[in-house]
């Protein structure tokens, strides 16, 4: 099915959003992007349209800092987190477009959650630190040694529905290694837990969903170039612009975006 003009100009336009939100803050592509593309591509294409793009973008900014992930824990996810992606496939086959944007919606607010609560608790920590200073090492031994946080297979397999379901693996992830990471080796092991996982996710959804055997793949291919611009746009605007600033306009976008998702599944149900 050919896709008219305007929608690729509008869907590029969000794509480059996307990326250079992902650029600038480390986060936020499939987060904008899904709810965003839901309005110019049928249900689950869209979806996996994004994961496909996701791939694209996460390849470029896992060339530098691989050495810094925390393979152990990257594993444990995936291998929890593998029957949720079958299972979250199934359960989109059975979602018609106003119950998907829903778990979109969900799913985008609960992402914002946990990244509020995550800067509070930086914040915290660093009036903390400057009133008494910790020895030195100490924090990265504690995170280095720490055990395990409770749920966190838990959160591999929930990350899995996610991904499966509506391509937002973010959420249950970010709330357990934001506990047992520093900052670096965070950014290193959700970036490349997210690849793996989405590639995994497009093998299971392409064999699973005989559907998305139509799927335009022109679309796609075009849709790669809006994803390059923002990448090199949002490495040139970030030495310009205030990241917290940003950050706190973006949390805002993306609160409307879910509730409006939210809001429209509810409405439909109603």
């Amino acid at each position: 099915m050919s896709v008219p003009f305007y929608s690729l100009l509008l869907g590029g336009i969000i794509v480059i959003f996307a990326s250079v939100l992902q650029v600038i803050t480390g986060f936020g592509f499939a987060l904008v992007s899904i709810p965003l593309l839901l309005y110019i591509f049928p249900g689950y294409e869209a979806v996996f349209i994004t994961m496909l793009l996701s791939l694209a973008a996460l390849a470029i900014q896992t060339r530098n800092n691989r050495h810094l992930a925390r393979w152990d824990l990257i594993w444990r996810l995936l291998i929890a987190g593998l029957p949720g992606i079958l299972i979250g496939i199934m359960i989109s086959g059975r979602l018609n477009e106003a119950y998907l944007k829903g778990i979109v919606g969900a799913a985008v607010l609960g992402y914002v959650m946990i990244q509020l609560a995550k800067n509070r608790q930086i914040n915290k920590a660093s009036k903390e630190t400057s009133a008494a200073r910790e020895p030195e090492g100490s924090v990265e031994e504690t995170a280095e040694e720490r055990k395990l946080p409770r749920g966190f297979y838990i959160a591999g397999f929930l990350s899995g529905i996610l991904t499966g379901a509506a391509g937002i693996p973010g959420p249950p992830v970010v709330a357990v290694l934001i506990q047992i990471l520093p900052k670096e080796a965070f950014r290193a092991t959700t970036v490349h837990f997210f690849l793996i996982n989405y590639a995994f996710a497009v093998v299971a959804a392409f064999w699973m969903l005989p559907s998305l055997a139509s799927i335009n793949w022109g679309s796609v291919a075009i849709l790669v170039i809006p994803l390059f611009i923002g990448y090199f746009l949002g490495n040139y605007i970030r030495k310009f612009i205030n990241e917290t600033t940003f950050k706190r306009l973006v949390y805002g976008l993306l609160i409307v975006v879910g509730v409006t998702s939210i809001g429209q599944t509810f409405l439909q149900i109603i």
